[in-house]
């Protein structure tokens, strides 16, 4: 079928297929309660994502400081443990570090993906099988300054295999998001018209891939 006549189920379709996709990756919801099971995880997800087609401005800027937090709790982990400095944040040589996994196993360091980690809920405190509480990065650090458990050595790479999108999975989201941009943008300048449903779905794409950036390093779907 020619470009310049497409029928209004195709926009549809396409549109609601590419807004569906692109929040239903893009949201990564914390870890559910030991009481959000089954049918209420996916509730929950689908709650994240009508909130990412709303209002996704407030998305993303909650998501900024998420990864603001996030590397705080790194950075504050590893100075009060008295451990090496990780990871920078810089631009430039040190953005690799960023992007890439910490690779030693063993290492007590902390990233930005422990950050997360500890944000969505994923050190807990059990007393034999009785979950007691869910610890926060202050409660780490105090339970190992006391004495009263080793530092968690668990590497970027175990809390990134525990999450359901891996970060090949996420590139080729961000690359299927960025093709309905492109192909936009050619109809745009090629003087063929778009539809208000077209430039919303623009708008929440363009949300969600700087979104889908901003949480690169944060584990997806995790229980």
């Amino acid at each position: 079928m020619d470009e310049q006549y497409r029928t209004v189920w195709s926009l549809l379709v396409n549109c609601l297929s590419v807004v569906f996709t692109c929040t239903w990756t893009a949201m990564h919801v914390n870890m559910p309660g030991p009481n959000c099971q089954g049918i209420m995880r996916h509730i929950k997800k689908l709650e994240a994502m009508f909130y990412a087609i709303l209002v996704p401005e407030a998305v993303l800027f909650w998501a900024w400081r998420q990864y603001r937090g996030a590397r705080n709790l790194a950075k504050t982990y590893n100075n009060d443990l008295n451990l090496d400095s990780a990871p920078p944040f810089e631009w430039g040589k040190k953005m690799w570090n960023y992007l890439s996994a910490s690779a030693d196993p063993m290492d007590p360091q902390w990233t930005i993906t422990h950050g997360f980690y500890v944000q969505m809920g994923g050190f807990v405190l059990y007393e034999g099988d009785e979950l007691i509480c869910v610890l926060t990065c202050k409660d780490l650090i105090q339970l190992v300054q006391n004495g009263d458990a080793d530092p968690p050595m668990i590497s970027e790479d175990e809390i990134m295999d525990k999450s359901k999108g891996s970060l090949f999975s996420k590139i080729v989201n961000i690359v299927g998001i960025s093709v309905f941009i492109l192909v936009f943008f050619r109809r745009l300048f090629g003087g063929l018209g778009h539809t208000h449903l077209e430039l919303g779905t623009l708008c929440i794409c363009i949300l969600a891939v700087l979104i889908s950036l901003i949480w690169l390093k944060k584990p997806l779907d995790v229980e």
